[in-house]
């Protein structure tokens, strides 16, 4: 009699328990993330209100921007995950962003090197923290 219950609970397993790593992160990026804070974005550690309504939609490998300045993020484009490290993904430009992400939350941290001349004014370590709509 007390086999019968703990075989019971055995096959009652979470879905999420069948999920590996690289799939959990996928589903908690999917969605479409917004900056609604002032100064929720800060290049070189100084807050910034110019990116305020910026969006991102992320799909699957690949996202969208509204509300941008593509010099920083670009209109569009593909990214994948950095093999082997789920906290980090790559945009088709090679530029490597660390991200966290929770239900509500995705913070996203990286290095926008020298491109054009012309944006050379755009360079900086940024870090955007955005919230889930």
């Amino acid at each position: 009699m007390i086999l019968l219950p703990i075989i019971i609970c055995a096959s009652c397993k979470d879905d999420d328990e069948s999920l590996s790593n690289e799939e959990v992160q996928f589903q908690a990026l999917l969605g479409t993330w917004e900056v609604v804070e002032e100064g929720a974005v800060t290049r070189d550690n100084i807050k910034s209100n110019q990116w305020l309504g910026f969006s991102i939609t992320i799909g699957e490998n690949r996202y969208t921007t509204t509300n941008t300045y593509p010099e920083v993020w670009p209109t569009e484009g593909v990214w994948s995950f950095v093999e082997g490290n789920f906290n980090k993904i790559q945009r088709a430009d090679g530029t490597i962003i660390d991200i966290e992400v929770n239900v509500t939350t995705l913070i996203m941290s990286f290095v926008k090197k020298e491109g054009n001349p012309q944006n050379r004014g755009e360079t900086g370590n940024y870090m955007f923290k955005l919230t889930k709509q």
